[in-house]
């Protein structure tokens, strides 16, 4: 049996998609002074 390039059409895998959830990694670094450095997301879910 040979398997499809893409076997959901755009809409099945965006549904599908929407549903997986997404790992993000949160840090805060500190410096030798004591001044925080964050970071900011661009990608949903966690946008800004």
């Amino acid at each position: 049996m040979q398997q499809a390039d893409h076997p959901f059409t755009r809409d099945e895998f965006l549904a599908l998609y929407s549903k997986v959830p997404r790992l993000t990694v949160e840090i805060i670094i500190q410096n030798h002074e004591g001044a925080l450095y964050l970071t900011r997301h661009d990608v949903e879910p966690c946008a800004d």
